[in-house]
């Protein structure tokens, strides 16, 4: 058994699905198997009323107007 482990160790053969043998100093490309992520938005501000200025203005002119007391 341990012949064989031996063997299949000392064998050098190349399958043809192995990538190509890369030079010295060479940059690869990172294999990436998975999709790219999508871009994440932030969420809705919780503090901000848009409205808020809208209703004080308007409550401010009907109480100057005197429709509110």
């Amino acid at each position: 058994m341990i012949g064989k482990v031996i063997s299949s160790a000392l064998r050098k053969k190349t399958r043809p699905e192995d990538p190509p043998a890369i030079e010295a100093g060479a940059v690869r490309e990172p294999d990436l198997h998975f999709p790219p992520m999508p871009p994440l938005s932030p969420p809705d501000a919780q503090n901000d009323d848009p409205q808020e200025p809208l209703l004080k203005a308007i409550e401010d002119a009907l109480r100057s107007a005197g429709f509110l007391r």
